[in-house]
């Protein structure tokens, strides 16, 4: 997963105070994410959002302030978007708003 802002774009790392490991990373900004299949390198799908929370245990990131994921002509928009790493699905919550193109 490759995640840029713009130029006021700002980010967070938040370490475990007795291990320093990495628990979150927050990032603002006009953000863009881009998801690649690891094997051929194709884009899975194109994320914008304003705020995107990675949380290291449980695998998942959190888009959030419009956020909008693009695969091919599909769209799907929600108050907050969740990314799970470990099984590679999406689940929206608020406001969800889905269009989907014919094949």
């Amino acid at each position: 997963m490759e995640l840029t802002t713009d130029a006021h774009g700002t980010g967070e790392v938040f370490l475990n105070e007795k291990t320093q490991n990495v628990e979150k990373v927050v990032i603002e900004g006009n953000i863009t994410i881009v998801q690649k299949n690891p094997k051929n390198l194709q884009t899975n799908f194109l994320a914008t959002c304003r705020k995107a929370t990675y949380f290291r245990e449980k695998q998942i990131m959190v888009f959030e302030g419009e956020p909008e994921i693009r695969q091919g002509a599909n769209r799907y928009r929600a108050d907050r978007i969740n990314y799970s790493f470990s099984d590679n699905r999406l689940t929206f919550e608020g406001n969800v708003r889905v269009s989907f193109e014919k094949e």
